[in-house]
């Protein structure tokens, strides 16, 4: 069996906390682009929901989609003094590249907008960062990632906080551990199957660990 050499993270809700801020941004954007804003209350409600679901539920003009993407991450530079990093993630990186495990960052965020977190929090250790406009494209992501590199299904795993990041992950046929700590709530994520999930950081290293024994 391959051992893993390579670690895939999501951004938001992976490594940063960024999820309170990001659902205001959301809101500032309701007027320009024609969907309504949501409560907080409102807020856990939808997240029950998958993201297409969500969309629909208010009234996102999907034609918009691609145009309020550009500029959620344009606007997410305002608050990106405010992000911190979820607990213990950054111990896990020092781990994984101590064992000579290589990670990337696959983001709907911006290169230059997770490259400036990183920098802030001392936490350079991931090889490479990519950046997909679509956000339900990240499948294809993916697949190009291990294409470039040359990995095989088997070496690579991803971790992610959404309930798309799990049919991504399924689409590109490589396996999944999803968070509990991030945006998506566990009975969404569960829905979806993940072949892992996890209830805090050091559990990545478990898991790896396991996969690698």
């Amino acid at each position: 069996m391959a051992l893993i050499k390579y670690v895939i993270f999501d951004f938001d809700g992976t490594v940063a906390d960024s999820k309170e801020l990001a659902f205001d941004l959301l809101n500032e954007l309701s007027d320009k682009y024609g969907f309504r804003k949501i409560t907080r209350t409102e807020a856990n409600a939808l997240m029950l929901l998958s993201m297409k679901e969500r969309l629909k539920s208010l009234h996102v003009p999907l034609v918009q989609l691609p145009f309020m993407v550009m500029e959620l991450k344009k606007n997410y530079a305002k608050i990106l003094p405010f992000i911190k990093p979820f607990k213990g993630i950054k111990e896990v990186l020092l781990s994984l590249k101590r064992q000579n495990i290589k990670t990337v960052v696959i983001s709907s965020n911006s290169v230059e907008n997770i490259k400036k977190f990183l920098v802030k929090h001392e936490m350079n250790s991931f090889e490479t960062i990519h950046s997909q406009s679509n956000i339900f494209g990240k499948h294809r992501s993916i697949k190009a990632l291990l294409s470039q590199q040359k990995i095989g299904l088997q070496e690579v795993i991803y971790i992610g906080d959404e309930h798309r990041d799990i049919e991504a992950c399924k689409k590109a046929k490589i396996k999944i551990i999803s968070v509990k700590w991030g945006l998506d709530p566990v009975a969404l994520l569960r829905k979806a199957n993940p072949d892992y999930m996890i209830d805090a950081p050091a559990d990545i290293l478990k898991v790896i660990a396991s996969l690698n024994a």
